[in-house]
């Protein structure tokens, strides 16, 4: 492993302190690069050729997201994807980019241009050459010295600056390299403890040994010298003992010499330590006992055998004896009667098992929650069929589930226009209507209202006043017509004069007639509202109106005499 650095090292310091200063140096290299990475900027470039500092107004954070199913427009982005190098390090060249799609068009807003036309040509690297110099630096020096002979240790070489850098030229790269060296591992030779104390002597007469222990304090390592032995042997009390002689344990007896009417058998033992000193003598090695003293015995005596039984079942295998007597019978362990009945299998043929199946299980839920589905459920087979059993009968079962209809909510469609105002002044209505174009079923949602008003035409109408008058000629009815057509902007004369034409208490009347206003006052109506009004006029001959009239109540006429 290599490091470089642009700072020399004394070749006097410690091993730990120059990896830590290889460790600063690739730190302090990781924070230039860094830095010099966070200097080096792009502008903007749009798509057609030129610099731009700041965001365009179609860039997608500029796009409203709350507006839905409205058109938006493709968006590309500020600056270009480069697919190729500067054509010059100095002096101008030129390089190609392209603004890549970063928003689609949707709801037929303006669609992206071509890849074509989004690749430009733009200039680069526009400062001048004469300005420029790159650093160049001669050929490694020799490797130092490594500073240990073993474990690890550091070498380093250098090399100088030929030429400087000037302006934007390529900067000197680092003039020490450092190396590790003698990587190899020193010779440790083995250390080993004091011997420890001498353990008890394995014997206290006769001869024994001890030993005595010792621990590696330094294992070896490299070529060190090995472990001397860490376990010492000696010999001690060396006097004679007095020993008693011992004997084996005895040996299996004999096979008797007579299988009855009584015989001999022997058994005998040997000599495991011999006496020596004034130990005790060896006791008897051989000893006989009396065997088979019981009366010769008589073995039993049978029959032949029987012819055998009818087997005891048709299939799946029986059994069937036969049996035979004893001729004579056994004495002083003679020969024991054999079995004096036999059984063999019959019928081993295996008889026929029908099929068995377990309960049926709970059905599963249904595949629909309405509409008509289906649910199964189903059993397993606890017995196979066997040996020509019935078969299985059916282990899934189905049912139709959920039949109801399914709920259908109503639909209705878009409001229509809204209509005419019943009203050109002093407030009316208007409404708007739709239709249900799905009718709701089997518990669905119910309609929304179909109908929906509003006011309209607010504004203030102008209002007219008028007066009863005295005895009129004949024209009365044609002069409300034609009063009626004069006037037929004013909202409540014409409801009143329509009224009156269509009452013929009203027709029947000579004193009904309309008159021009000649100032404007506020009078009360009947009903004690302030209300602006023009002020009728009476001709001496005209008779005056009674102000709870209830035609002066619907227009708001009022009498002179007010």
């Amino acid at each position: 492993m290599r490091f470089q650095s642009f700072v020399p090292v004394e070749s006097h310091m410690g091993s730990k302190a120059k990896y830590l200063l290889v460790l600063l140096l690739i730190g302090l290299a990781v924070a230039a690069v860094f830095i010099q990475l966070r200097k080096t900027t792009r502008p903007s470039v749009t798509t057609d050729g030129g610099a731009s500092d700041t965001q365009s107004p179609s860039s997608p954070s500029s796009i409203s997201t709350n507006i839905t199913n409205q058109p938006t427009p493709c968006v590309v982005s500020d600056s270009p994807r480069w697919l190729d190098d500067c054509t010059q390090p100095c002096g101008g060249g030129t390089r190609t980019g392209i603004f890549d799609v970063v928003q689609e068009p949707t709801n037929g807003g303006t669609p992206c241009p071509s890849e074509r036309d989004r690749t430009k040509t733009l200039p680069c690297n526009t400062h001048s050459c004469a300005d420029n110099v790159d650093c160049t630096v001669s050929e490694w020096g020799a490797w130092s010295d490594c500073d240990k002979p073993c474990d690890g240790g550091i070498r380093s070489r250098t090399r100088s600056v030929v030429t400087p850098s000037l302006g934007t030229g390529q900067q000197c790269p680092a003039l020490v390299e450092f190396d590790v060296c003698n990587s190899q591992p020193c010779d440790v030779d083995c250390q080993v403890s004091p011997w420890g104390d001498w353990s008890d002597c394995s014997k206290s007469c006769g001869t024994g040994y001890q030993t005595r222990n010792r621990m590696v304090t330094q294992p070896p390592a490299g070529n060190g010298a090995l472990c001397p032995p860490l376990e010492d042997v000696q010999t001690c009390n060396t006097q004679p003992c007095d020993v008693d002689c011992q004997v084996s344990p005895w040996g299996d007896w004999s096979s008797c010499d007579r299988s009855c009417g009584g015989g001999l058998q022997s058994r005998n033992r040997t000599v495991t330590t011999l006496k020596s000193g004034a130990g005790a003598e060896c006791p008897p090695l051989s000893e006989t006992q009396s065997c088979n003293t019981q009366g010769c015995p008589v073995d039993c005596q049978v029959s032949s055998w029987g012819t055998w039984s009818t087997c005891d079942k048709s299939c799946g295998g029986g059994t069937q004896t036969r049996s035979r007597t004893v001729t004579v019978q056994s004495q002083n362990g003679g020969a024991t009667c054999p079995a004096l009945t036999e059984t063999q299998a019959c019928n081993t043929q295996a008889c026929p098992v029908d099929c068995q199946v377990s309960s049926w299980g709970t059905w599963s839920t249904c595949d629909k929650s309405c509409g008509g589905g289906t649910q199964t459920r189903s059993r397993t087979v606890t017995v196979q069929s066997q040996n020509g059993g019935a078969t299985c009968p059916a282990l899934t079962e189905t049912q139709a589930c959920n039949t109801q209809a399914c709920p259908v909510d109503c639909q209705v469609s878009s409001w229509g226009t809204w209509s005419t105002c019943d009203k050109s002044c002093g407030g009316g209505t208007q409404t708007r209507s739709r239709s249900v174009t799905v009718q709701p079923q089997n518990g669905g949602a119910t309609c929304p209202s179909l109908m929906e008003a509003q006011a309209c035409n607010t504004q203030a109408c102008p209002v007219a006043a008028f007066a009863m008058a005295g005895p009129y000629n004949k024209q009365a009815p044609d002069k409300t017509k034609q009063y009626a057509t004069d006037y037929n902007k004013l909202s409540n004369v014409q409801q009143a004069l329509t009224k009156c034409i269509d009452d013929p208490k009203c027709q029947s009347l000579s004193n009904f007639g309309w008159g021009n206003a000649t100032t404007t006052d506020y009078r009360y109506n009947s009903t004690g509202t302030l209300l602006p009004f023009s002020w009728p006029y009476a001709l001496s001959s005209y008779v005056k109106v009674d102000p709870s009239d209830p035609r002066c109540q619907t227009v708001g006429c009022y009498p002179p005499a007010i």
